[in-house]
């Protein structure tokens, strides 16, 4: 039996709020906004949502791209309208600005997995 599609968005919309809802913290996604003129800092749109941070698997340590405290971020694309696999997507989860390692999502489009590094 498969899932159609859309089953799959429903069900993370349900394990991200609900099922671990204790465990989300506050994501914003920012964009900045251009032209930023030459000398002045860039001012950014900000998206907020939630995320739940995971730790990542030992075995991705391996990579080049990975170091030791980046982690995962997973949450419900549902709730964004911002694709954070754009360029120059800055996010801040839990109060700390964080950059974009990598950004996978599921086949339905339901959820992304945000690989993250410390500022």
């Amino acid at each position: 039996m498969s899932l159609a599609a859309g089953t799959f968005q429903k069900l993370a919309t349900k394990l991200v709020t609900d099922t671990f809802g204790g465990f989300q913290k506050t994501l914003t996604m920012r964009t900045p906004v251009l032209p930023v003129a030459v000398g002045s800092d860039p001012t950014y749109t900000d998206e907020v949502g939630t995320a739940i941070p995971l730790a990542l698997d030992y075995k991705m340590f391996e990579s080049q791209m990975i170091e030791i405290g980046d982690f995962l971020l997973v949450t419900n694309a549902a709730q964004w309208t911002t694709d954070p696999d754009t360029a120059g997507i800055e996010l801040v989860f839990n109060g700390e600005t964080l950059s974009i390692i990598q950004v996978e999502k599921d086949a339905d489009n339901a959820a992304y997995f945000i690989k993250v590094r410390k500022k």
